[in-house]
């Protein structure tokens, strides 16, 4: 349950006075993004690993702290998310990216339901997405979920598995996700 209900125009005000937490807005409603623990920054660090393998005059590789907006309505922040070519921005609002290929949420016990279900329908939405990965951070448990036309697949990995992206050159082997993270298991 969101904190207030508000416009969009008055999220985007509040958003930007932001300082010690995200915010996120979803259909009327902003909420308070939870903040990272050690085991979701090593993860992501891990996550960032990975993609350095990617051709960077093709793709660009953004954190957390950059604001993505849906064709569906969704301001938020996901945890990792490449673009192919130039960025899109919304017109209008600063620092808000409307074309990533792919998308990384680590999930918590908070966030697991809302990233797996109605966030999720909400990046459908986005055109040029293709890849989705949801990482488990108390067990080594990975999904990926890729457009395949008009429809999306899904397929869970674990320890000792690799799998190829669909919208990004790039094989990714579980135990490179979870190195040197020891409160998974």
């Amino acid at each position: 349950m969101g904190l207030m209900h508000y416009p969009q125009d008055e999220y985007l005000i509040l958003d930007e006075m932001r300082s010690e937490f995200r915010l996120q807005y979803v259909e009327g409603d902003i909420f308070a993004m939870s903040g990272g623990t050690i085991t979701h920054c090593e993860m992501a660090n891990n996550v960032l690993d990975t993609l350095r393998a990617l051709p960077r005059d093709e793709y660009e590789t953004y954190l957390s702290r950059l604001r993505l907006a849906t064709p569906s309505g969704l301001y938020t922040y996901a945890d990792m998310m490449v673009v192919y070519g130039e960025v899109e921005v919304v017109p209008g609002i600063r620092d808000t990216v409307t074309n990533p290929v792919f998308l990384v949420e680590i999930l918590s016990a908070e966030t697991a339901d809302y990233d797996c279900g109605k966030k999720f329908e909400h990046y459908t939405s986005i055109p040029t997405l293709r890849d989705y990965l949801l990482i488990d951070q108390y067990t080594i448990d990975v999904e990926h979920r890729w457009r395949d036309d008009d429809a999306w697949k899904s397929a869970h990995y674990k320890r000792g598995d690799s799998f190829t992206l669909t919208g990004v050159p790039l094989t990714i082997a579980v135990d490179t996700l979870y190195e040197d993270v020891s409160s998974a298991a």
